[in-house]
C-alpha cells in the first residue's frame, strides 16, 4: 500500500503476494517481533488488546459516541458505550442511555 493513498478495500497486513495473511505467520512475522522490541511479555498480550485499547482511549478522552462507534465497527453508539461503560464513571452510561433508539419518543 503506497503511504498516505486511502485505500479501504485493501487489506493492513497482507503477505508478499497482496493476500491475508495466516494467523500464524502474522503472530510470528509482525506481533511477536514487535513486543520483542518493546521488551513486553509475549504471553500477556493479544493483537485484538490494540483494538480494545484505542477505543477505551477515545471514550476516556470524549470523543464523539460516533467516531468510536465507527472505529469500534459497532452497529449503533449504543453497543460501543456499553461494552466500555465498565471503563468510566457514570457520564458513559448516561450517554448510553441518551442514544438508545429504543427510548426514542
Amino acid at each position: 500500500m503506497e503511504r498516505g493513498r486511502y485505500a479501504p478495500e485493501e487489506l493492513i497486513f497482507a503477505s508478499m503476494c497482496g493476500t491475508p495473511l495466516q494467523p500464524s505467520n502474522f503472530r510470528q512475522r509482525v506481533w511477536d517481533p514487535a513486543l520483542r522490541r518493546a521488551a513486553l511479555d509475549r504471553e500477556g498480550y493479544r493483537f485484538h488488546d490494540l483494538r480494545r485499547t484505542c477505543v477505551s482511549r477515545l471514550v476516556a478522552a470524549g470523543a464523539d459516541v460516533k467516531l468510536v462507534r465507527a472505529v469500534a465497527g459497532h452497529a449503533n453508539p449504543v453497543i460501543t458505550l456499553k461494552r466500555y461503560s465498565h471503563l468510566h464513571d457514570a457520564r458513559v452510561t448516561e450517554a448510553a442511555e441518551r442514544f438508545d433508539p429504543a427510548r426514542a419518543t
